[in-house]
């Protein structure tokens, strides 16, 4: 039994992009503490879960099968925690480095500069004084002849009010014992092949985050441009990524961050880098 908590599918894209459209006014408008865990999965190691798990559970039938369901979860709070305090700082990295087409008048990227709950009266005011923004701008919008993108920007706000609620400032931590147990169970030669646990030892936040929001960006914005070096990370988005010398470029900067002793991913083989981002250009 595979189990995946919702909140690692709604919270952060629709938090993301109504970051970077601006609708936190001030700190006081995040309705999570500083300490709230984000329990973010990347899909591949959801993916290589479910295989290894049904792999195993294949394995195990038989009359000397066990009678209870052992469940596996899909989940980074126990074995690799993020913070929503330095998430955001990451965020606010990358908007400034890669500012996006729309934002929000008189919205600065905010960031925690401290320990901090939310409030109640806080987190209304905020909604109230975006509430007004966003109803000044989607008027112009109207008055422009963008009534699409205006009704857009409305219902995305109701969107991300519904999720930057109280009823999300709860931080749940599933083990991954399980998890653990089944990835030790692999033989040695194949272990690499199957991430079914997120850790340090496969991946960073740095780099999730990055190609997370790049792809946000690209979603949300439709830009497909590149994504500046000033943000912390080897990840950039290029331009035309069918450009085989564009794949070779950021192949060999994944292969020397790595070598330098970053935090990265391994050494990228730039043939399967040129086959799946040919296959996006498509």
């Amino acid at each position: 039994m595979l189990n995946q908590s919702m909140t690692s599918m709604q919270l952060p894209c629709c938090c993301c992009a109504g970051y970077s459209l601006g609708f936190y006014h001030s700190i006081n408008g995040v309705a999570f503490a500083s300490d709230y865990i984000l329990d973010l999965i990347p899909c591949d190691v959801v993916a290589a879960l479910v295989i290894t798990a049904a792999a195993a559970a294949v394995a195990e039938t038989g009359p000397n099968a066990s009678s209870s369901a052992k469940v596996y979860h899909a989940a980074s709070a126990h074995s690799h925690p993020l913070m929503m305090s330095y998430s955001f700082s990451k965020m606010s990295e990358f908007w400034q480095a890669n500012p996006p087409p729309l934002r929000l008048p008189f919205t600065t990227y905010v960031t925690y500069t401290d320990k901090r709950s939310p409030t109640l009266w806080g987190l209304q005011a905020d909604k109230w004084i975006t509430s007004a923004k966003v109803w000044l701008v989607t008027k112009y919008m109207a008055w422009a002849g963008k009534e699409r993108e205006a009704r857009a920007l409305v219902y995305g706000f109701k969107a991300f009010c519904v999720q930057n609620s109280f009823r999300y400032n709860r931080s749940i931590v599933s083990r991954v014992d399980n998890a653990i147990e089944l990835r030790d169970s692999i033989k040695c030669d194949e272990a690499s092949l199957w991430p079914c646990v997120w850790d340090k030892s496969i991946g960073n936040w740095d780099t999730y985050g990055v190609t997370n929001l790049a792809g946000i960006r690209n979603l949300l914005f439709r830009i497909r441009g590149d994504c500046v070096s000033q943000v912390p990370s080897h990840f950039k988005l290029q331009q035309g990524l069918s450009d085989p010398s564009l794949v070779q470029e950021w192949a060999n900067s994944s292969s020397s961050s790595s070598s330098n002793g970053d935090d990265g991913f391994d050494t990228v083989d730039s043939s399967s880098v040129t086959s799946f981002c040919s296959a996006v250009a498509k």
